[in-house]
């Protein structure tokens, strides 16, 4: 086709956006005009045309265009092609992500877990009408514990419920999620009501056992690799001594790295979890839990996304919702009691670590905390449940609780570095050892404040019904 300006005017769709169609050729119609006046509008813009673009910038209205769709993938891949023949224009290469696509037809619509790998990141999606409803609604009726109220008189959830009223698109508020890290809260509580939100019934975290402690300061003011590996050689324990002997595999396992110049730059996501990261799965060896990695579905997310489904008799049975899938699961039988996420570089200040650290992360988190609170025999405010996640080089942990009233408050802890040179073995891999050993023993306490046998009396998660904020 000759380069020029494509004509911008399109026909009106039939019936506007949100109105049930139960015509399959006026579904097809509508649809197919829309691509069409997509497809112009971008190729006016100089833009890349391509499905996994329309996609993305069209999550919402896909979505809502697929439900009744057996084989929405064949149907969306034919229109497409069908239109870029028919106006003739060029279409640039794209992975299309399904994946966000079908979590928001199960989610009937609203915004998924900002995972797109498509050229525009759900971040930038505008939050639907019903999602606005529906938190005002979790706000304003389904809370199910009193509010937390701080000395000073203020609500916390009415706090975070106001701010709620003002975003435009996702944030872990939507989900009664506070993280105290979060500058936001700085205009809206003052020095004194956030030290009071990060203090109140504030996770205690076990200090390192003394032997343990001992054998990591002979490794103190030595940055010669030589000495670090004639130290590590002196100093060996047996699996008996359980966190003795992992400290001192973990400790082998590095020097490895620095003897044999193992290229951090060269390597794959899943080389980096593996070779660098490998301890944070090998520290629950000796312990009921275990660790499962490669993009496995939540089953607290599962769980909580089906709770209400069952047999409706007047009208089929709903189709089961699948959980949000994570890169890593902390598990104990079925149960999840820990996630996290894996990236391969970017930095604290990509979008995707901030998307992931700020709304998939904690609304994984919550899922998983809504789970374990069915089976609680126990204080709630026992239950804290942790999620990292992995940057490359660079580790990155949050925590969860609920310290009073309704809201799930979230710690971070880091970025914290790799030592990925001798020099910084010691300075670096202290900070690293020590909160994975503290993590892990926590979940002993988490473990011990749930029932032994599966099937407790549900108690919910601050909120009747879902117990999630939005999906």
């Amino acid at each position: 086709m000759e380069s020029g300006s494509l004509d911008n005017e399109a026909p009106p769709p039939h019936g506007a956006l949100g109105t049930e169609i139960s015509d399959p050729e006026t579904r097809q119609k509508k649809c197919q005009e829309e691509i069409e006046k997509y497809v112009k509008e971008q190729h006016n813009a100089g833009g890349d045309i391509c499905l996994a673009r329309f996609l993305a910038d069209k999550q919402g209205f896909v979505a809502e265009n697929s439900s009744k769709i057996s084989n929405y993938k064949a149907f969306w891949r034919h229109s497409f092609g069908r239109i870029v023949k028919k106006l003739g224009v060029r279409t640039a290469k794209g992975k299309a992500n399904w994946k966000a696509i079908e979590a928001s037809i199960n989610k009937e619509g609203e915004p998924s877990s900002l995972t797109s790998s498509a050229s525009k990141t759900l971040s930038g999606t505008p939050l639907s009408a019903k999602v606005l409803e529906y938190v005002n609604e979790m706000y304003n009726s389904k809370l199910k514990y009193p509010k937390w109220q701080l000395s000073t008189g203020k609500i916390v959830e009415d706090t975070m419920h106001a701010f709620a009223k003002e975003c435009l698109y996702e944030h872990s508020s939507l989900s009664l999620i506070l993280d105290i890290s979060d500058p936001c809260w700085k205009a809206h509580f003052t020095p004194a009501e956030l030290v009071e939100l990060r203090t109140y019934h504030k996770p205690e975290l076990k200090p390192l056992p003394n032997e343990l402690k001992e054998y990591l300061d002979k490794f103190s003011g030595v940055y010669d690799l030589n000495k670090l590996i004639d130290i590590h050689m002196q100093n060996r324990f047996h699996p008996s001594q359980a966190d003795l002997h992992w400290v001192e595999k973990t400790i082998g396992d590095i020097l490895d790295l620095y003897y044999y110049s193992y290229d951090v730059d060269n390597k794959t996501e899943a080389d980096l979890v593996r070779r660098l990261w490998g301890f944070i799965e090998k520290c629950y060896d000796e312990s009921k839990f275990y660790v499962i990695s490669g993009e496995k579905v939540s089953v607290s997310s599962s769980n909580r996304m089906n709770e209400d489904r069952s047999v409706p008799g007047a009208t089929p049975l709903t189709r089961k919702k699948t959980g949000t899938k994570v890169d890593i699961l902390i598990k104990h039988l079925y149960d999840d009691f820990g996630v996290g996420e894996a990236g391969l570089s970017g930095g604290a200040v990509s979008t995707k670590y901030i998307t992931e650290a700020s709304i998939k992360l904690p609304k994984s988190l919550k899922d998983v905390l809504w789970n374990l609170l069915k089976m609680a025999t126990k204080d709630t405010q026992q239950l804290c449940v942790p999620g990292f996640i992995i940057n490359g080089t660079e580790l990155t942990v949050k925590l969860m609780d609920i310290p009073s009233g309704n809201a799930c408050r979230v710690y971070t802890l880091g970025p914290m570095p790799f030592p990925l040179i001798p020099e910084t073995f010691f300075k670096n891999f202290i900070p690293l050892v020590t909160l994975v050993w503290q993590w892990s023993t926590q979940r002993q306490s988490t473990s011990g404040a749930c029932v032994g046998a599966r099937g407790a009396r549900p108690r919910g998660c601050g909120v009747r019904g879902r117990g999630h904020g939005h999906n």
